[in-house]
This record gives structure tokens, C-alpha cells and sequence, in this order.
């Protein structure tokens, strides 16, 4: 009986991500600290220039997924042939990209707090 248990989706991100997977729970608990605290706090009055470089971040991440991608899975965009390649590729640089403008969206509102 194969289930999904939190046991198997553990040592499934162990397996996969190593011993970064420890690094990888640190910063995300570090995230969303920091995601709590920017939004307890009111965002900074120019809301529009953090999320303007989130939203540049997030898109250069996604382009830059979209080509290293095949390469970091010791492939060539030959090798991309069909039309599920490309939808898996282009879903996954899109998804990074809209995890980095995510990520980055608090930590700029912080940073653009004025300190009192």
C-alpha cells in the first residue's frame, strides 16, 4: 500500500535535495519571518518601486531558468521536442520566476521601510 504520509514526503525531499534540504527549511523559516513582519508592518509609501524590482527580478529568473535549464539536466534545447517539453519548461522557469518576485516582495518592503 503506497500512501502518502509525511514520512514518505520526507525522506522523498531528502533524497532529492541532500543535506541542502536542512539549509533549505532555515531559509524558508527565515522567509517567513521575515514575510510576517513586513506584513504586520504597514508596506513603505512608494509600494510601486519594490514590487517594479521584484517583478525584474522575478522575470530575469524565469528567462534565465528557461535557458539554463536544460542544461543543468545535461540536455540540449535538441532534445526538446515535443510540445509537454516545452510546456514543463516554460511552466518551470515561470514558477521560479514567480517564486523569486514572491520571496523578494517582503524583504524589499522591509528594506524600504524609513526607520524611526
Amino acid at each position: 500500500m503506497s500512501g502518502l504520509s509525511m514520512g514518505t514526503v520526507y525522506f522523498s525531499a531528502l533524497e532529492f535535495f541532500g543535506v541542502w534540504l536542512y539549509l533549505l527549511v532555515a531559509l524558508a523559516a527565515g522567509w517567513i519571518i521575515l514575510a510576517i513582519l513586513a506584513l504586520r508592518a504597514a508596506p513603505p509609501a512608494d509600494r510601486g518601486k519594490p514590487r517594479f524590482i521584484a517583478l525584474l527580478a522575478g522575470i530575469a529568473a524565469a528567462l534565465l531558468t528557461a535557458l539554463l535549464l536544460p542544461l543543468w539536466t545535461d540536455a540540449s534545447f535538441r532534445h526538446i521536442a515535443v510540445l509537454a517539453d516545452y510546456v514543463a519548461l516554460i511552466g518551470g522557469a515561470v514558477g521560479i520566476g514567480t517564486a523569486v518576485g514572491v520571496a523578494l516582495l517582503p524583504v524589499l518592503w522591509l528594506a524600504g521601510r524609513t526607520r524611526s
